[in-house]
């Protein structure tokens, strides 16, 4: 029987993760309330998240994605390993230092975000990354290298699925990278925030088969198909680290439907389960 292969693209991070016990504006020092000690570092980025839950439902997953050659690249593959995910698609670059995220958590539940790149600055995609997306049953793609999003469009197997995990950034999804993304993309993830954006995307009418699928917090998820739209209600979880929830259920739903689930419920369904998992072993 045929292994399912599945791929996820985006950017690589290294998280930092602190929650704190007052809310931090301007100048002076705030106390850490709490440093979650799987997340000082933790893998992230949302091709890790996806390819994770992909995994656990026996696909063959690997992230497409660039990392230095650092400690934070040796966390990363390590990560991935534990995860059950391959690191065929992942390319250190020499010398370069893997992207790292800082995520600062307020008790009124907002969050920044400190962000250092790193300097790898992937101009092309690599042999075994073009092999691939061209192998690829399911093709995963999250905010990445905007100068790769042709190239990796062309590489993608006609019969495959394709799903666009959106997020409002300009600078790696320009109007004319997720325009070409939402012509080409079976399934589109985003929150309601970013459903402007995505509306925003489209060149042309969406076509037939596309679903839309748009979460909103710990309230709701929309199925929005063409003929119809689903609610799917949510349980809310009380936890200050939502790092990655979004990519989960992504992850978790196309896991479902590459598997051959045709019920859109009970996909999403699965990727509320699994969401409310990752969640809940924060607490």
């Amino acid at each position: 029987m045929h292994r399912k292969r599945s791929v996820a693209t985006g950017f690589a991070t290294v998280d930092y993760v602190v929650e704190l016990s007052e809310q931090f504006a301007g100048t002076g020092t705030r106390e850490i309330k709490h440093i979650p000690t799987s997340a000082w570092p933790r893998a992230g980025g949302a091709a890790l998240y996806t390819c994770t839950q992909l995994a656990k439902t026996g696909a063959d997953a690997a992230p497409i994605t660039w990392i230095g050659t650092d400690a934070g690249a040796d966390h990363y593959k390590t990560a991935c390993r534990n995860c059950g995910v391959s690191t065929k698609g992942v390319v250190s670059e020499s010398g370069g230092a893997t992207p790292t995220c800082i995520l600062i958590y307020q008790p009124d539940g907002d969050y920044g975000c400190l962000f250092d790149p790193g300097n790898s600055n992937p101009q092309k995609l690599s042999a075994q990354q073009r092999f691939l997306f061209e192998t690829a049953d399911l093709v995963m793609i999250a905010v990445g290298p905007p100068d790769l999003a042709a190239e990796i469009l062309s590489l993608v197997r006609p019969d495959a699925i394709v799903a666009w995990i959106a997020k409002t950034d300009h600078a790696a999804n320009p109007q004319h990278v997720r325009a070409s993304y939402s012509a080409r993309a079976d399934y589109i993830f985003c929150n309601g925030g970013e459903r402007i954006f995505v509306d925003d995307s489209f060149s042309s009418p969406r076509i037939e088969r596309q679903v839309i699928i748009e979460t909103h917090g710990s309230n709701e998820i929309l199925i929005d198909c063409h003929d119809r739209q689903v609610i799917i209600p949510v349980k809310p979880i009380e936890t200050p680290d939502t790092t990655g929830a979004g990519d989960t259920l992504a992850g978790a739903t196309m896991a479902q439907i590459l598997a051959g689930q045709t019920d859109l419920g009970i996909a999403v369904e699965a990727g509320v389960k699994a969401t409310a998992s990752l969640l809940r072993n924060r607490l």
